[in-house]
């Protein structure tokens, strides 16, 4: 497992300033190319751990198809992202490293889609793109090159997919955090999320309604990351009757949020438990280390390139298959029993 040094030494930096970065530091003076840098090391680092718990999965059939042949093989990625928010929020730049590690084993030419030109052997969708942007794309593009959407709510049953089960995820979260003794429960999601409502607050309001857990006042919603989990957690704190867990739509919102805890001098967990989503690199770095539901975000990636290998080698229309990557429930530090469920 990478360590701060591991990181620093490959970046050729200090630890101190690979520690600030991953926590997110607004204090510190560095460059955006540095930024992104100790953030694409970071993930590249865990990636290569993850590959190896699963390249009993990937398929060697394909692998072996797409090394011996000599044709050039040109994939677009088409995303919304900028370099801004994958610093924010390092979920996509995740998947996007794990589609440019996948294809650069097979050779394959990877580009940005602009225009959706004809010369390219496939597209790979990732998140962030809006229906009306993705029927565009389909209308251009049906019947000349396969399409793989990656973090899409499914449309086509003719299309690939490859997504992870946001309800079972947070349902994980919730019965783990209700075992913990937590009667009160809060939830920090996505404003205005662009496909419908986020299924992991769809759920969290089924828990609410069936378990009394929340009211309407513990749902919070932000467009920020960090910023956005750090302003909503000092409004519930001075709102006062403070959930004893909160549960985050992705890690960046968390860490906010403990920063906010820790300024007013709340005790995680002692007092209030977090629970995050994603398990971005510098999850396992905060004080304390974050609980947080991974998500394999490189395996995601690498599974895209190898179905739209597929449909460049089957060449066949077909029904689309939908691929669902599995998570995991991770708990570190900063989740514990309800303050009024632990042994005197």
């Amino acid at each position: 497992m990478a360590t701060l040094k591991d990181i620093a030494e490959k970046a050729g930096v200090s630890i101190t300033t690979v520690s600030r970065v991953l926590n997110y530091d607004d204090t510190l003076v560095a460059s955006e190319e540095t930024r992104r840098k100790i953030f694409e090391i970071a993930t590249e680092l865990d990636y290569k751990t993850m590959k190896q718990r699963n390249k009993k999965i990937v398929s060697k059939q394909v692998k072996k198809t797409y090394l011996q042949t000599k044709e050039v093989i040109r994939i677009g990625i088409l995303q919304n992202n900028t370099a801004e928010a994958e610093l924010a929020d390092p979920y996509y730049l995740s998947i996007r490293m794990g589609i440019e590690k996948e294809c650069e084993k097979h050779n394959i030419i990877v580009e940005k889609v602009v225009d959706y030109p004809q010369s390219l052997s496939g597209i790979i969708a990732i998140g962030n793109v809006n229906e009306n942007e993705i029927d565009q794309l389909l209308n251009q593009q049906e019947f000349l090159v396969p399409i793989v959407f990656v973090d899409t709510i499914p449309k086509k049953i003719n299309n690939d997919y490859v997504n992870i089960d946001l309800r079972k995820a947070t349902q994980e979260v919730l019965v783990y955090l209700m075992e913990q003794g937590h009667k009160n429960i809060g939830f920090i999601g996505f404003e205005g999320h662009i496909h419908c409502k986020d299924l992991r607050e769809v759920t969290f309001r089924d828990f609410m309604n069936r378990y009394t857990i929340a009211t309407e006042d513990d749902i919070y919603a932000t467009s920020e990351m960090a910023a956005g989990g750090y302003k909503i957690m000092k409004k519930a704190i001075q709102k006062g009757d403070l959930p004893t867990a909160f549960f985050t739509a992705n890690d960046s919102i968390a860490i906010g949020a403990l920063k906010a805890l820790y300024e007013h001098g709340i005790q995680v967990p002692e007092q209030v438990s977090i629970v995050g989503f994603d398990d971005i690199p510098n999850a396992k770095y905060t004080v304390p280390s974050l609980s947080t539901v991974k998500v394999y975000t490189e395996y995601m990636g690498e599974t895209a390139v190898n179905l739209i290998l597929d449909q460049i080698q089957e060449d066949t229309c077909k029904v689309g298959r939908w691929v669902t990557i599995p998570t995991q429930l991770v708990i570190r530090g900063s989740s514990g029993s309800a303050p009024d469920n632990k042994s005197n």
